[in-house]
């Protein structure tokens, strides 16, 4: 996997746990 698409999941999962929290 790309190093970009990692950081963009890691960062799209971080803002999904904020909303749900």
């Amino acid at each position: 996997m790309d190093n970009k698409a990692q950081g963009a999941l890691e960062y799209l999962l971080l803002i999904g746990g904020a909303v749900l929290i």
